[in-house]
């Protein structure tokens, strides 16, 4: 059993759990299911360079269809996150890290 948190770039999370240079025997968190394809690393390298936004959702399109026909991990369940919020914030984080953002760093208006 293993989990996954994925953040706002596909670089940043997922290439993590689907490259297969990233499997590290007896290390934590490595890809621990030790999935190995050289096609879906070869899509994951191209996407990495790509700027041509719709190529690049091509590009993860396609990784996709090959991770699911390959089925290394089956998903069993999501993590649900809920928020709450104010009408009135100020200073809310905008980044992709915003969930890990302090909440003391945010104000209301007076």
């Amino acid at each position: 059993m293993d989990g996954a948190f994925n953040y706002g770039d596909p670089v940043i999370g997922v290439h993590r759990t689907d490259l297969s240079s990233t499997i590290e025997p007896g290390v934590i968190w490595s890809k621990t299911q030790r999935y190995r394809n050289p096609k879906v690393d070869a899509l994951l390298a191209q996407s990495t360079v790509e700027r041509d936004l719709e190529k690049r959702k091509k590009l993860y399109a396609e990784f996709q269809r090959r991770v699911v026909q390959d089925l290394p991990v089956v998903v069993t369940h999501v993590w649900a996150q809920g928020y709450a919020a104010r009408k009135d914030p100020l200073n809310l984080p905008t980044s992709i890290w915003a969930p890990m953002v302090p909440d003391d760093t945010m104000t209301r208006k007076q």
